[in-house]
């Protein structure tokens, strides 16, 4: 009897958690909040029909962060050079893939893709796995970016506080 008690708290928990969103943003919640000042047609573009299913939500994540980091680059000088904005163009379009964790693997250190892992692994448990996914898409996004942005030493002090704001925002 003892064990169903457990299983029915266990069970209780996580549905609770799961209701009130204790835990974690879904791509949806977050693009609608970012782009809530933009026209209706940028939020259909990012989020499509919301459906999780064949990893349109990672797509959609990976689709909003792009959006994200494209206005902390239009905030730069770098915005005006078109070789800058080809490589950053570049950088959206190789990183829309359903090998989030093999992306992850080629771009972060070993201490980063463990520390990522073990978050990821955690929503996991607590959402929907696409979430999980959704979070290594949004990683794998903001590494790729600050290292752009790295690469032509663009953050300077305002830059990385609004790189770092947005990060956060839109983060699942």
């Amino acid at each position: 009897m003892m064990g169903i008690k457990k299983l029915f708290g266990a069970f209780t928990i996580a549905s609770c958690a799961l209701l009130c969103g204790c835990e974690g943003k879904s791509v949806y919640k977050n693009a609608e909040q970012y782009l809530g000042n933009r026209p209706r047609k940028e939020l259909n573009e990012v989020v499509g029909d919301r459906s999780y299913m064949n990893g349109k939500a990672v797509i959609a994540q990976s689709k909003l962060d792009s959006i994200a980091y494209r206005d902390v680059f239009n905030t730069t000088e770098a915005a005006k050079d078109s070789s800058k904005v080809a490589e950053f163009n570049k950088i959206a379009n190789q990183n829309r893939s359903d090998k989030v964790y093999k992306m992850l693997a080629d771009k972060a250190t070993v201490n980063e893709y463990n520390k990522i892992s073990e978050d990821a692994w955690k929503k996991r448990w607590n959402f929907p796995s696409s979430l999980e996914l959704e979070y290594i898409q949004h990683k794998n996004d903001s590494i790729a970016y600050r290292q752009f942005f790295e690469k032509h030493n663009l953050l300077n002090g305002k830059t990385l506080k609004l790189f770092n704001k947005i990060s956060k925002q839109i983060r699942p």
